[in-house]
Formats: C-alpha cells, sequence, structure tokens
C-alpha cells in the first residue's frame, strides 16, 4: 500500500462551558499504492490483547506479514480502531507563509480503517468493489483507489484550541506518523490547509 492523506475538511469552532474551545474537521485517509492495505487482527486471550499483522501481498501471489500493532475498542465509537494510525497538528505561519510552529497537536488517534469512499478510479489497480468494510477485531484495511473518511461530528476529530489567539495558521493531517505501517513510500503522508 501507500497510504495517504487528503486536506482535512468541514472545519467547526466548538464552544463549550468552561471556556474549552475546539476545532472539529473532517479527513480522509486512503491508499494509492499498488496492493491492499491489509490489517489481520489476532486475538491475545491470555494477554487481554488484540495484535495486529499487516499482510503484503507480493506480485509473485505469496504473501508475508509483519506485526504493526494493536486493535483497541473505541469506547465512543463502539468498535475497534488500529491504535496510533493518524495525527493532527496545528502549525503558526512565518510571515512568508510556510510552517512555524505546532500550537496545537491530536494524540495519535486510533481507526477503523474500511473502504467508505473512492478517491481515485483511475487509479491501474482500483478495486472497483469494497473490500473492507467493518470494524470488527479480526480484519480490516484500504482497497487500492479506496479511502476512509471520518467526518467533523465524530468523537476524536478535534483539536483543543484553548486559549489560542484568532489568526492564520496550517492545519497539517498526517497518517501512519510513526512509520509502524510499511508501505510505498512514507514522504507523501501528510496533507495540509
Amino acid at each position: 500500500p501507500d497510504l495517504r492523506t487528503l486536506s482535512p475538511f468541514d472545519f467547526h469552532l466548538q464552544d463549550l462551558p468552561g471556556g474549552w474551545r475546539f476545532l472539529r474537521l473532517a479527513n480522509t485517509i486512503w491508499n494509492s499504492g499498488q496492493g491492499p492495505l491489509e490489517l489481520i487482527g489476532e486475538v491475545r486471550t491470555d494477554e487481554s490483547r488484540v495484535l495486529v499483522y499487516q499482510h503484503i501481498y507480493t506480485e509473485n501471489g505469496q504473501q508475508r506479514k509483519n506485526l504493526v500493532g494493536e486493535f483497541v475498542r473505541h469506547p465512543t465509537h463502539d468498535h475497534w480502531h488500529f491504535n496510533q494510525f493518524t495525527l493532527y497538528e496545528l502549525w503558526s505561519l512565518q510571515p512568508d507563509h510556510s510552517l512555524g510552529n505546532v500550537v496545537a497537536s491530536s494524540e495519535k488517534l486510533s481507526y477503523c480503517m474500511m473502504d467508505t469512499d473512492i478517491v481515485q478510479r483511475e487509479h491501474p489497480q482500483f478495486a472497483p468493489l469494497r473490500g473492507y468494510v467493518g470494524c470488527n477485531q479480526r480484519r480490516q484495511g484500504l482497497s487500492v483507489g479506496w479511502g476512509d473518511t471520518y467526518h467533523s461530528y465524530l468523537d476524536g476529530q478535534t483539536l483543543d484550541i484553548t486559549g489560542l489567539a484568532d489568526g492564520f495558521y496550517a492545519l497539517v493531517s498526517t497518517v501512519n506518523p510513526d512509520g509502524a505501517v510499511l508501505e510505498e513510500n512514507y514522504r507523501n503522508n501528510s496533507a495540509q490547509v
């Protein structure tokens, strides 16, 4: 696979009691690679954990697997997520509009990966049918040319901007921030707006 993120969109400011202020956003992660991102969970009942293996398919049809992390039960989404899969950062801007410093950051967020949106139908390896459709602890992934959109109303699609001055900022979304998932290119994992 080759994971990418589209530029974040659908921004809303949310003011809460106590002076808290959040920036809500939507984000789409997608696969532009030559093969699927396929994650298989292996339940370890003795450890109360679900280890996640990435299945990698080679051109000659062979398969190998690589331990990449864990599935965790997301309490408010009420399904299973792959841990530490994306990161949102709000950056100050320099006078020349280049990135300055990180002024707000999410924790590394978990994600349930499934084919929700067609992103690149023209890709030579495009899978015309959804290959990954659920958020269970056994199998998740992204087919080639497909993305997974998390809408701004979902839990976790926020940045705490309490006390941050009004102004111009850049919002950067990064998929696979630690490089745990094996992919073709790690240099195209971020998008900004």
